[in-house]
């Protein structure tokens, strides 16, 4: 996933302020959280990340679509911006993302949807323009429970064509009556298993009749 933003939405509104982005992606999307977990600073620069703050829901690496249980799973990472002496006329941050196993269609293609990211600035408030918490206000209810309770949120607004701010892309799938179609892997897979655990004990008998030669042979030598 690309973000691109444009020299006005880097203008921080206030020093104490850090860029973040959070991202709600379905089940068939997710993420690594050990590869966007990581402190590695060269990972990090080249993305322009500069860590993931938190990570809630399905975060199984292998699972494929059909078998995960949970809906999604939400992510906060803190954007890098650019230096100060530096006014790049597109700043590119890029969030690598993986897709899982989907279901086979007659096709062979797929087309999932990917929500927009929210991005925004989280700022911390001074003495002076502290808030009162109104006591009608659902608190926590999003991402704003993952800051601490005073912190000012002013968020970049997407320069959205659409109304909806959801991706849809073609994603390729199994095809169900190709060539390799699920029962042809999953004969192929029987076989292969078979075969190799046959050349396996082919291999271990041969081992064995090998020490056997051998062994009879320093008999026959010791008894002369």
């Amino acid at each position: 996933m690309t973000i691109s933003l444009s020299p006005a939405a880097l203008q921080p509104p206030d020093a104490t302020c850090a860029l973040h982005t959070y991202l709600t992606l379905p089940s068939y999307l997710f993420g690594d959280k050990y590869q966007l977990g990581t402190e590695d600073p060269l990972f990090l620069d080249s993305h322009h990340l500069v860590k993931l703050q938190s990570v809630t829901g399905e975060t199984d690496l292998e699972a494929p679509d059909w078998s995960v249980s949970q809906w999604g799973s939400n992510w906060l990472l803190e954007v890098a911006t650019p230096p100060e002496d530096q006014t790049p006329e597109e700043w590119n941050v890029t969030i690598p993302l993986h897709l899982r196993y989907l279901a086979p269609s007659e096709s062979g293609y797929r087309s999932v949807e990917v929500p927009w990211p929210v991005v925004f600035w989280a700022c911390a408030a001074s003495e002076e323009s502290k808030m009162h918490l109104n006591p009608f206000d659902r608190v926590g209810l999003g991402w704003e429970r993952l800051f601490a309770p005073q912190t000012i949120f002013y968020q970049v607004n997407p320069a959205a064509e659409q109304g909806r701010l959801v991706e849809e892309i073609s994603v390729p799938v199994l095809k169900e009556n190709g060539l390799f179609n699920s029962r042809t892997i999953e004969f192929g897979t029987v076989l292969a298993i078979v075969l190799g655990s046959l050349w396996v004990l082919w291999k271990l008998g041969a081992v064995m009749r090998s020490s056997g030669a051998r062994t009879r042979i320093e008999s026959q030598k010791k008894s002369q």
